[in-house]
C-alpha cells in the first residue's frame, strides 16, 4: 500500500514539474514576435557597417580638429621665454610647471583654476602645477614672466 501512494505521489509529482516547465517555456521568448523579432544576417551586418562608418567619421572628425596650431588631446610640454603670451582658446587645459606666469582675463571673466576653485583675473599670478581650464575663446591666455615649462592641451598659439 505504501509503495502504490509513493509511486502515485511520485508520478504526481514528475506531471506537475512536466506541466511547470512546459509552461514556462510557452511563456519565455517567442522568437518573431514584438518582444523577441528575428533579425537577418544582412541586417545585423547593415547596421554594424552603418555603426563603423559613424565611429570612422567621429575619428576623422576629432582628428582633422587637432591638427594645425597647436590643438592636442594630449598634453604637450614646452618651454616658454619670459615675456611671450600664450594664448589659449576654449577648453584647452593648462599647468604651469616651471617659472612665473601671470593670467589674461577676458570678456566672460578669467582662467579656471580647477585645483582650487578660483577664477584668476588678468595680472593674477598662476600657481605652478594647477590644473587651468579656458572656458571660452575670447582672449584669455598667459604671460611669462620668467622662462618656464608649461604643459597644454587644447588649441593655443604663441605670441
Amino acid at each position: 500500500m505504501k509503495n502504490r501512494r509513493s509511486v502515485s505521489l511520485n508520478l504526481i509529482l514528475i506531471i506537475i514539474i512536466l506541466i511547470l516547465l512546459t509552461s514556462n517555456f510557452a511563456a519565455g521568448s517567442n522568437p518573431g514576435t514584438a518582444t523577441d523579432p528575428i533579425v537577418t544576417q544582412s541586417y545585423v551586418e547593415g547596421r554594424l557597417a552603418a555603426l563603423n562608418k559613424s565611429i570612422d567619421e567621429r575619428l576623422k572628425a576629432l582628428e582633422s580638429n587637432s591638427s594645425g596650431s597647436g590643438a592636442s588631446l594630449q598634453f604637450q610640454v614646452f618651454s616658454l621665454e619670459a615675456g611671450q603670451i600664450l594664448h589659449l582658446n576654449g577648453n584647452t587645459q593648462f599647468i604651469l610647471r616651471s617659472g612665473e606666469a601671470t593670467a589674461i582675463g577676458g570678456q566672460g571673466g578669467g582662467l579656471s583654476d580647477l585645483t582650487t576653485g578660483i577664477d584668476l583675473g588678468t595680472g593674477e599670478n598662476i600657481t605652478k602645477n594647477h590644473l587651468l581650464l579656458v572656458p571660452k575663446t575670447d582672449g584669455r591666455g598667459v604671460t611669462m614672466k620668467t622662462f618656464g615649462w608649461v604643459m597644454v592641451s587644447g588649441d593655443y598659439s604663441v605670441e
